[in-house]
């Protein structure tokens, strides 16, 4: 089986917590007696290999140097064995379906890198400033090397997550100017119904702007009313759930570490929606002031 072998030193699990995420055996590289490897639940499953079998993992590692030996295709691999002292399942394929991790040391001796690393893992201190930390590790590297956050190694995870958010935003947009054209239906029939009052206001002085504008401001307030009351509605839902955690994910609770489904409060996203609910209140009542005018300029054409 092809895996991705990665080679780290015994304090490991200390860094990034890999213990919550062990779901057979223990995260263990060495002891008094042999190595050992952590396995992802593909390769544990595709291998049958289990912590405690007394079957070694077989590594094998293309040669860095020298040509193929045809005649002896395996005189060009570096082999190794080791123990499986545990499985980890994080719910993500990338990592789940072919990692395994393997004292540094034997990665070593495997691809032949005697003193160098691909990569270093840097665990910030609570109340760290995650950006001057980046900053100053990027100017003491250089340009040759790239610095990344947690964010930025998932980069393809969470923009397909952004990407599933603007369409369900889109989405909702369009359900939202849909529904307004029966705000506007409703205060067109309004406007008709009112066609004794608009007259009698028009007979006691009132201008068609003051009328006009008394339809324009039952719009805006439809609007707005709807926007603040859905937001607070939203803004509690959201923050129970935070707090909470009623909507649980439908899936085997022993095998994930997140058993509800994550929400976070964006307030830019509630600025936006607000946004929006006004340019369609806008919308509205500019519909309403031209279906008023209308109605004001008939009387007159008929007189």
């Amino acid at each position: 089986m092809p895996v991705r072998l990665k080679g780290v030193p015994d304090a490991y699990s200390a860094l990034n917590c890999m213990d919550s995420v062990i779901v057979e055996g223990e995260f263990m590289l060495h002891d008094e007696v042999s190595a050992y490897c952590v396995l992802g639940v593909g390769p544990a499953l595709q291998l049958r290999a289990r912590p405690g079998f007394l079957r070694m993992v077989q590594l094998y590692a293309p040669q860095r140097h020298g040509r193929v030996n045809l005649a002896n295709p395996m005189g060009s691999f570096r082999v190794d064995s080791v123990f499986v002292a545990g499985v980890f399942q994080l719910q993500q394929n990338s990592y789940d379906a072919d990692l395994i991790y393997v004292p540094i040391d034997m990665a070593r001796r495997l691809f032949d890198y005697p003193d160098e690393a691909t990569q270093i893992e840097v665990r910030l201190a609570p109340g760290a400033d995650e950006e001057a930390v980046m900053s100053g590790i990027q100017a003491a590297l250089g340009p040759s090397y790239a610095v990344k956050n947690r964010l930025m190694q998932q980069a393809m995870a969470y923009k397909m997550v952004n990407v599933e958010k603007w369409m369900a935003f889109l989405l909702l947009a369009f359900i939202l100017v849909i529904a307004t054209f029966n705000v506007i239906s409703t205060l067109t029939l309004l406007i008709i119904e009112k066609d004794r009052s608009i007259a009698t206001f028009l007979s006691m002085g009132a201008s068609g702007r003051q009328v006009t504008r008394i339809f324009v401001t039952e719009g805006w307030l439809i609007s707005l009313v709807g926007a603040v009351s859905g937001i607070v509605l939203g803004l509690v839902l959201c923050l129970c759930q935070q707090q909470f955690g009623w909507l649980k994910l439908n899936v085997d609770a022993a095998s994930v570490i997140v058993h509800a489904y994550p929400v976070e409060v964006a307030w830019t996203d509630i600025v936006l929606v607000f946004l929006l609910v006004a340019a369609v209140g806008l919308l509205t009542s500019v519909v309403t002031s031209l279906t008023m005018r209308r109605r004001l300029i008939a009387p007159a054409s008929r007189r």
